[in-house]
């Protein structure tokens, strides 16, 4: 998994320079990007996951959080990624406001893609 992790955290920061796994730092400039992955199904020959994304800013006005939410669609959806350890393909699955952004008086949107990984 750490493969997997450390891929989808250098694609992510093509897109935008603050990216985190699960949480932001305390002290974290906005707009950031926090992601995750949510573990599906497994078989021998390949491992079915979710990707979770979320873009935070603290600006009421969106547009530019859905400007870097359209890049990371462009750049993840039906693409293949590989490395000399594993192969991944990203489908996506939605594209919301997330539900925490209410909670924390800030914007927020999520983005979800299939993952699809084969390990070598």
């Amino acid at each position: 998994m750490n493969d997997l992790l450390e891929l989808i955290l250098k694609e992510l920061k093509k897109i935008h320079k603050r990216v985190y796994y699960e949480d932001a730092e305390d002290e974290a400039i906005f707009p950031y990007i926090i992601f995750y992955i949510s573990v599906g199904t497994n078989t021998e020959e390949r491992h079915d996951d979710t990707l979770v994304i979320e873009v935070w800013d603290e600006n009421q006005d969106t547009t530019k959080l859905e400007d870097i939410v359209d890049e990371i669609e462009k750049h993840f959806d039906y693409e293949c990624f590989n490395t000399d350890k594993l192969s991944t393909v990203a489908y996506k699955e939605s594209r919301s406001r997330s539900e925490k952004e209410k909670k924390e008086d800030l914007s927020c949107r999520e983005i979800r893609f299939e993952l699809q990984t084969y390990y070598c």
